[in-house]
């Protein structure tokens, strides 16, 4: 009698994870509670953390030189790659009056 009442339950907790990866997984990146949110919004805060370095670098640079650099390429402490979004490769938007930087995929 355990044994049918152990393959029951079993049975049981195998449709309950088929029906959850159907709903999880027809998700769109939009739809509120599917699981293709949550890998988007990683995205966009891995993209965020990037510039927020670079950011800090330009504030390095503001506060040794009095003013921000012309361009990104004056920083001499950050690599090249490092001015792409690590995400899509799209270049970052360099704002000289302010040091902030935009990513045109992740605004």
């Amino acid at each position: 009698m355990a044994v049918i009442t152990l393959a029951i339950s079993m049975v049981l907790a195998a449709i309950l994870v088929v029906i959850a990866l159907a709903l999880f997984t027809r998700s769109t990146p939009t739809e509120e509670g599917g699981i293709a949110a949550p890998i988007e919004k990683g995205k966009s805060v891995q993209c965020l953390a990037q510039r927020r370095r670079v950011e800090a670098s330009v504030q390095m640079y503001w506060a040794e030189h009095g003013s921000f650099p012309a361009s990104l390429d004056d920083l001499a402490d950050m690599f090249d790659e490092e001015f792409l979004c690590p995400v899509t490769g799209a270049s970052y938007i360099y704002h000289r009056a302010t040091g902030k930087l935009t990513c045109p995929d992740h605004p």
